[in-house]
């Protein structure tokens, strides 16, 4: 059997790296019923729709730090049109940054370090116009 080049693999799990693992929206669904995707979304970060509604699902886009926001606010856009939303009300951006120890030996100085790596989070609620 003919095995790939550790050269090729690393090529490999470097490309697949370059998109973090923490990238992505999630969805909690709220309702049983599932929808056609629809064309537009809108984001409604201030107010809510004047228009009446039911909330169809719980949103999450998380993203690592070198991100722009609008980014977020694309991928959350697309998965909500995804899922058949109208909308999203009740958006949140928030930012956590976890810190974690790289290895080697603390108490004697050797090797290792912190580092830290911040996520930025979007968070709404999928509507649909009733």
């Amino acid at each position: 059997m003919r095995r790939a080049p550790a050269t090729a693999l690393i090529a490999v799990a470097a490309a697949l790296g370059c998109s973090s693992m923490s990238d992505y929206t999630s969805v909690g669904w709220l309702k049983d019923a599932k929808y056609e995707p629809t064309t537009e979304v809108e984001i409604f970060d201030q107010k809510p729709p004047s228009r009446a509604y039911d909330v169809i699902a719980k949103l999450e886009t998380r993203m690592g730090p070198d991100v722009p926001i609008g980014d977020l606010y694309t991928s959350m856009r697309e998965k909500a049109r995804e899922i058949g939303a109208d909308g999203v009300i009740d958006v949140q951006e928030s930012v956590d940054t976890n810190m974690e120890y790289g290895g080697g030996f603390a108490p004697l100085g050797i090797g290792g370090g912190m580092s830290t790596e911040k996520t930025v989070t979007l968070t709404g609620k999928a509507i649909k116009y009733k």
